[in-house]
């Protein structure tokens, strides 16, 4: 990861991850008189020959396959493939529209400043004129665009628009006009007229359009995704359609359900013999790529680690199973967690655990040193952490003490750090889905370790994690979206992160936290708190006034910008590591989050923070595993 340089009073400048753009830029965006987000096109044109990668990467651009749809290239296209000088590709973003005026949501683009950057440079030669160096400054609170210090982050304002044209929707195209063109060029190109073009970006005088300048052209929804249209050479449309129209109505029909039905059957066939087969002997149910990553312990050595079990060295329960502390021969610590046979969702996390565990590696992440698979145990071996669980710490009123705030912070950053990796730089791209305190394990000097993937679930870089009927996690770390509708996503691992840095700050569980006066619980307190400017408020007693206040104040604000209740709203885990590594960040208000008011649940029932507990609503499972 690369270290960004501090920035200076002089460049306080609007960080990746911004969820609102507080500054609205006069100019810059185009005119947008209904509050809201869309998708939206921008035109770059690059002035040296690039690649897919680079302007991919440039406008750091969610999802390829979007990028080459959207430009009508087939989803192998290489992303090292070159696009030449001034030719024309259309990015797709997020837009948001406020007080009237539309520009790109404040998540992304972000552009860090090289040495030599002016405003102007960065405008018209990296961007492609799309935005300018008025823009660029405003947003960027940059006095002087000549003296911009490298390693600042400016945010990039792209022009968009929301509003429907002629009561119509449409998708609204940044156009950068180019030498030579005229309004009537431009509207011939894009299927519209010189009079809507007018009116929709308010000019006065048609023909006063100029090379640069960059014109709002509203296309209709379906040609959004087909940027030209290709003429094609062929027979007759009408020849053989006799017969193709049999082919669709009778034979490709009865030929689908044969093929579908043989596939079913296979498919649980395939099931069940890997059910019986994993049953039989786990080993199996382990590839042969992930068998050489894994060492495998035999159970004599378990058993004599941890002494044959013994209760005296268990460590806790949890829903996988009890954890046992054990001294291998040799004199290494381990932690020891033995699979129950009573737990069905053990035995599915276990396969998932040791697959994805074996392929991370992170010094705040948890390490997997072995497993053992022997007849009916299933065991995973981990580095013994001898502080245990961030929960422990954190909310005992004796050991709580012991974090003083430079130390909170520094867990604080391990956890976004670690959960970074996961997200955007580990071979596997996780979503952990059960972030809390008691999956927060601390060595010993206090440096935290993430633990526990055995609900985690893996996508792909280009993909949107998608649903699930079966949610698992805990109440109070859950986001909204995921707890009421299973939809996950690295959000919902955003969501999780700030109610642990809330719970950090104050001291207190979010889960048993209830201001009785206004009925508030956690997250809701800090808002309140926040709004009256009294988020000093919010501090643990324990700690005394003279903590750093600022990194506190940023920690509050960053922990609510996370839990807020749309996830479009939250940043990403590499905003967020910017956010807190920077001494010059400029943070947005945060909004009302998710779960202000106080709910009572379940697990609120057991006053000990290190018991686990299960609850069941409707067909809704919840698994509230504390530390494992």
């Amino acid at each position: 990861m690369v270290k960004l340089p501090p920035l200076s009073p002089a460049t306080l400048l609007l960080l990746l991850g911004l969820l609102v753009c507080e500054v609205v830029v006069e100019g810059s965006g185009f005119r947008c008189t209904t509050d809201g987000t869309c998708q939206a096109l921008v035109g770059y044109t690059p002035e040296k020959e690039t690649t897919i990668e680079q302007i991919i990467s440039l406008f750091q651009i969610p999802s390829r396959t979007d990028f080459l749809e959207i430009n009508s290239r087939p989803p192998t296209t290489p992303l090292t493939l070159a696009i030449p000088a001034n030719q024309t590709v259309r990015v797709p973003f997020t837009c948001r529209c406020e007080q009237g005026t539309g520009n790109c949501d404040g998540i992304s683009p972000y552009y860090v400043v090289k040495e030599g950057d002016t405003l102007d440079y960065i405008a018209n030669s990296v961007f492609g004129h799309l935005v300018d160096a008025k823009s660029l400054a405003t947003v960027g609170h940059v006095p002087d665009g000549s003296r911009i210090k490298p390693g600042a982050i400016l945010w990039i304002p792209l022009p968009c628009s929301c509003d429907r044209v002629d009561g119509a929707q449409v998708t609204h195209y940044a156009v950068v006009v180019q030498k030579n063109d005229t309004l009537n060029v431009i509207a011939a190109r894009y299927n519209t007229t010189a009079a809507q073009l007018a009116k929709l970006n308010n000019l006065n005088n048609p023909g006063s359009v100029v090379a640069g300048q960059v014109l709002d052209v509203p296309l209709p929804l379906q040609a959004a995704n087909r940027p030209t249209a290709n003429n094609t050479k062929g027979s007759s449309p009408r020849a053989g359609a006799g017969k193709r129209s049999l082919l669709l109505k009778v034979v490709l029909p009865v030929t689908l359900v044969v093929i579908f039905d043989a596939v079913i059957g296979i498919y649980c066939y395939w099931r069940w013999k890997a059910k019986a087969s994993a049953a039989a002997n786990f080993g199996t149910a382990i590839d042969e790529t992930d068998n050489h990553e894994i060492p495998f312990f035999q159970l004599e050595v378990i058993m004599a680690a941890t002494g044959n079990f013994s209760e005296s060295n268990k460590l806790g329960q949890g829903g996988f199973g009890p954890v046992y502390k054990g001294t291998l021969a040799e004199g290494q610590e381990v932690a020891v967690k033995r699979l129950s046979h009573l737990s069905k969702q053990g035995y599915e996390e276990f396969m998932n655990e040791v697959k994805i565990t074996s392929k991370l590696q992170h010094k705040n992440l948890v390490q997997l040193l072995g497993c053992c698979v022997e007849g009916e145990e299933k065991i995973l071996i981990y580095e013994y952490m001898p502080n245990r669980s961030l929960n422990r710490f954190l909310f005992d009123p004796a050991l709580s003490k012991q974090l003083v705030w430079e130390q909170r912070f520094e867990i604080i950053l391990g956890i976004a750090r670690g959960l970074q990796y996961l997200h955007q730089e580990s071979r596997v791209k996780l979503i952990h889905r059960d972030l809390k305190t008691s999956n927060v394990l601390l060595d010993g000097d206090l440096r935290p370790k993430i633990s526990d993937f055995g609900v985690a679930r893996a996508f792909a870089s280009d993909q949107t994690p998608g649903n699930t009927q079966r949610v698992v996690g805990t109440y109070g770390y859950m986001s909204p979206e995921y707890a009421m509708k299973g939809r996950y996503s690295t959000k919902s691992d955003v969501f999780s992160f700030g109610v642990i840095i809330l719970e950090i700050v104050s001291g207190k569980k979010m889960a048993r936290f209830h201001d009785v006066e206004h009925s508030l619980n956690l997250s809701g307190h800090a808002w309140k708190l926040w709004n009256e400017g009294r988020w000093l408020e919010f501090l643990d007693p324990v700690l005394d006034n003279s903590s750093q206040l600022d990194q506190v104040k940023k920690c509050v604000n960053v922990g609510l910008l996370c839990v807020q209740s749309d996830a479009a709203d939250r940043p990403t885990m590499s905003s967020i590591v910017l956010m807190l590594s920077s001494d010059y960040a400029v943070l947005p208000k945060p909004k009302r989050p998710a779960y202000s008011y106080r709910v009572k649940h379940s697990d609120e029932s057991s006053s000990n923070a290190e018991t686990d507990t299960k609850t069941s609503t409707s067909e809704v499972t919840i698994t509230a595993l504390e530390s494992r």
